[in-house]
């Protein structure tokens, strides 16, 4: 049996625990509001933001690798059954790929550039390239459902796609509409605390709560959308194989041999030595996806 299947778990575990121990420890220490802070809030501040980025870090690359794995898996199953794959099909595959390993690529510059330093900016780049392209990644993936319906999967996981889909670019757009008007509030007034620390009596106080709970739902639904491909992954199995170009280390990767000399001009390594005996190695392909059943 296959154990793909649980990266998708494993990818969630990690992410929600980065959340909750930096949400946690952040409260703990007074460093955000308990109400619904923004997940990079509580990891704006050392130590926790140690934590956040080696987490958010690892989380990013499963990630990386469980769309990677969706992406061969798609391809594996359509040449396993038609011999190749339609251009429409094999476009739509890559460019969901594309678009996934951006928004992986973004959740990294969020770990790595946090929020209240001197590079806020880049932070703020990084979460609209996790963000934007993220809800890009799951209706593509929806409409790569649907065209594979029904030769490849079933009705009811498109349907499940899609609802998740629809959930996640409302609560993105609801999240960028109400945060704007909220920092727009509090851009206008003065505070008596920072922005970590909203208060009721802060003007914009709602818009902002309303922009925070849609962020943890936005992520809420990404990890939705990936548990969808638990029970898939199981079906498939993938296997790197390593392959040597030479048989001895001190030939070049042509057969050629290679002569190294010493500080006083003679020669070292395999002086004398006959490269007859030292071809390429053959070997099997670096890596192949099978279909299992």
């Amino acid at each position: 049996m296959s154990c793909l299947g649980l990266l998708p778990i494993a990818l969630v575990i990690l992410t929600v625990s980065a959340f909750l121990l930096t949400y946690l420890w952040a409260v703990v220490r007074g460093d955000v509001s308990p109400g619904f802070p923004y997940i990079s809030d509580t990891g704006a501040h050392r130590p926790e933001s140690s934590i956040f980025s080696q987490l958010l870090n690892m989380s990013s690359f499963v990630a990386f690798f469980v769309m990677y794995i969706r992406y061969k898996a798609v391809q594996a199953i359509v040449r396993a059954v038609d011999g190749q794959e339609s251009v429409w099909l094999g476009r739509m595959n890559k460019i969901s790929a594309a678009f996934g390993f951006i928004a992986s690529f973004g959740v990294c510059v969020v770990a790595n550039f946090q929020e209240g330093t001197e590079v806020e900016s880049v932070h703020f780049t990084g979460a609209a390239l996790a963000f934007g392209p993220g809800v890009l990644y799951c209706f593509m993936q929806t409409a790569l459902s649907y065209h594979m319906h029904p030769r490849f999967n079933g009705v009811l996981i498109c349907r499940v796609r899609l609802l998740i889909s629809m959930f996640c670019v409302v609560a993105c757009v609801i999240m960028s509409i109400s945060g704007a008007i909220a920092v727009n509030h509090w851009n206008a007034s003065p505070h008596s605390s920072t922005k970590y620390k909203w208060k009721p009596s802060d003007p914009g106080f709602v818009p902002h709560i309303v922009s925070t709970v849609c962020e943890w739902l936005l992520s809420f639904g990404f990890f939705c959308f990936f548990l969808t491909y638990v029970r898939e992954f199981n079906k498939f199995e993938m296997e790197v194989h390593t392959r040597a170009l030479v048989t001895h280390l001190d030939l070049r990767p042509d057969g050629t041999l290679q002569i190294t000399l010493d500080a006083s001009g003679q020669s070292a390594g395999l002086e004398g030595r006959s490269n007859s005996g030292y071809q390429a190695g053959a070997g099997e392909p670096d890596e192949r996806t099978k279909l299992l059943g």
